[in-house]
């Protein structure tokens, strides 16, 4: 195992944990606000509802930073873009490939960096890769 294969992957999990705790500042956001708006008492409706609003409000930060800026908040603080394997910006049908492997996976799919950390399982199945300077 080579240096340059450990700094890969602890480049590639500290970006990861950053955006954990961007996008989960947004999703605190949310659910205070939706606390102070219901006083804390939602029907069975309305959390579903409520779900599926978090759910879209992160899809579209995810999809929006990925497609306009090719990264992430966390891959700009490492340097890393992400790009199509033409090294172009992704598709919106790469990002959402992208957004609903992790989600489906409930982000097990990460664990495939430490098999193979230039091409993991879900730049194998979106068609991207992650350049790092």
């Amino acid at each position: 195992m080579s240096i340059h294969w450990c700094l890969h992957i602890i480049k590639r999990i500290a970006s990861l944990i950053y955006d954990v705790l961007v996008y989960g500042g947004v999703l605190l956001f949310f659910c205070f606000l939706a606390g102070l708006l219901t006083k804390g008492v939602m029907t069975s409706m309305q959390a579903h509802a409520f779900i599926a609003f978090l759910i879209s409000i992160q899809c579209f930060l995810y999809i929006s930073s990925v497609c306009y800026l090719s990264q992430t908040v966390g891959m700009t603080a490492w340097k890393m873009k992400l790009k199509s394997l033409d090294g172009k910006p992704l598709s919106i049908r790469q990002a959402c490939i992208r957004f609903f492997i992790v989600l489906g996976s409930f982000g097990v799919v990460w664990l495939s960096i430490f098999f193979n950390p230039k091409k993991s399982l879900i730049e194998k199945l979106s068609g991207t890769q992650v350049l790092i300077d």
